[in-house]
């Protein structure tokens, strides 16, 4: 697995060829990303369109364990039915999915838009999920080492368009393939993200040094589309990314839904039927169920999720002969799969809420960080570094769990937060709310309280400084 990017920001020049709108010469260099302890990658951006620019990409290796983890705990399923969702389409419409990777998109568009799906995609993922799913994939690359002879009334490019060598290229090959009706969905990383004043974990997401070779902003999205052909563009930020919809006619814009605006779509019944059919002992089983419960969770059904807990429970024994039950034995694993990250702390917060067993909740949330540190450390296996949203989350109901019995525990979790917000991986006012309810419930005695309530004034003090100012 890799280890977590360190990122620094720097100033000076530095030669580079901007692939966005051609420039050459000296641009403005502006960071440095070290991965894996390799020399650090020398991040630049551009004099004239002010995009990104990075190392050309990292040659493509193909690793079932980073496939393991996308299908068990990292694919965004969600986000996928949410960029399909933008288009309306009728039944029957011809839709590719360039750069499909597993495959979710295509099994998604099939069994919930009923459209006839086609996937392109280079790597083992694809033929995993090729056959996983029962969805056709071509092996290859657009405009390289494969050629398409028809037309498609949807396509989708998500996450694609920063690893091209050539935008141009890529965008004019992909409107070849649209139907004179037919409408383009891009997402791509959003180059104002790369700024100083976002999280660092946001911009190394970003950034991804060593996989991207270059990030636009909206502005420089639209130029390139309409030097592709495209004459109909929408554009609409998302979290750290931008989303377009683009078209070659009045007739194919009508298609679009972006102008209502963007909306997180519930996958709840697609997880629930994939989960049901996928086979015994696989990581989609344990993908689907563990996503459906994290779903459930979020959403506030607890009950739902604790049946479902159950399924999800199953697939890790039926896959790794995981006990959910043995904690002991989990902590004895050498190599435990990173999707106990998240299902550890699931299992925790229904523990917390529900059974409101406080101390079987917080040997859930120690496990979930233990897990996430074992994995960061170790290098023997390519993978993706474990979402930070369960080890904020982790740390904050951990200080939750202990306040009541452990007041010096529940301040050692906020520790730990206020670290994570001091790196910029967390949200200062994340780390607020966690102190604000664990002062509430920690016993109004001893030196634990004053220095919790004196920590709290100081963040109050500090707040309002600012503001005056």
């Amino acid at each position: 697995m890799k280890t977590k990017p360190e990122l620094r920001w720097a100033d000076g020049e530095i030669e580079r060829y901007c692939v966005v709108c051609g420039r050459r010469g000296l641009q403005n260099q502006i960071a440095l990303v070290e991965v894996n302890n390799q020399p650090p990658m020398r991040i630049a951006r551009c004099r004239n369109c002010s995009s990104v620019l990075l190392d050309d990409p990292d040659p493509p290796v193909e690793n079932i364990d980073y496939w393991n983890d996308y299908v068990e705990w990292i694919a965004g399923i969600e986000a996928i039915a949410s960029f399909l969702a933008l288009v309306e389409s009728a039944p029957g419409s011809r839709f590719l999915d360039v750069g499909c990777g597993f495959g979710f998109g295509l099994d998604l568009a099939q069994k919930t838009k009923g459209w006839e799906v086609l996937g392109v995609d280079p790597s083992i993922g694809a033929r995993i999920g090729a056959q996983d799913l029962g969805v056709e994939i071509r092996i290859g690359q657009l405009g390289n080492n494969l050629v398409l002879d028809s037309t498609f009334d949807v396509i989708l490019a998500s996450e694609v368009l920063e690893h091209v060598l050539s935008p141009n290229d890529f965008l004019a090959s992909v409107r070849s393939l649209l139907a004179h009706d037919g409408i383009l969905v891009i997402t791509t990383p959003n180059a104002k993200t790369v700024d100083p004043a976002n999280l660092d974990t946001d911009v190394t997401m970003a950034l991804a040094a060593g996989d991207h070779k270059f990030l636009v902003d909206a502005e420089q999205l639209e130029i390139l589309l309409r030097k592709a052909g495209f004459e109909f563009i929408e554009i609409d930020t998302t979290g750290i990314g931008l989303i377009a919809t683009a078209t070659l006619t009045a007739v194919g814009q009508q298609k679009s839904l972006l102008g209502l605006g963007f909306k997180n779509i519930q996958v709840d019944e697609y997880l629930r039927d994939r989960g049901n059919s996928a086979p015994k002992g696989s990581g989609l089983a344990i993908g689907m169920w563990a996503r459906l419960v994290q779903s459930e969770v979020f959403a506030g059904k607890i009950d739902e999720a604790r049946q479902d807990m159950v399924r999800l429970a199953d697939a890790l024994e039926n896959r790794y002969q995981i006990d959910l039950t043995r904690l002991d034995t989990i902590r004895e694993m050498e190599d435990p799969p990173s999707v106990l990250v998240s299902v550890c702390y699931l299992a925790g917060f229904i523990c917390f809420v529900h059974e409101k067993n406080l101390p079987r909740a917080a040997e859930y949330f120690n496990l979930s960080l233990n897990i996430e540190i074992a994995n960061e450390t170790k290098n023997n296996k390519a993978g993706i570094h474990p979402s930070k949203l369960f080890v904020i989350q982790s740390l904050g109901h951990l200080a939750l769990a202990l306040a009541p019995t452990n007041p010096k525990g529940a301040k050692r979790a906020l520790k730990r937060l206020d670290r994570l917000v001091a790196a910029k991986e967390c949200p200062a006012e994340v780390a607020k709310d966690f102190r604000d309810r664990t002062l509430a419930i920690t016993p109004p005695h001893g030196p634990t309280y004053t220095r919790l309530r004196s920590g709290m004034r100081k963040i109050f003090l500090k707040s309002k400084h600012k503001k005056s100012k």
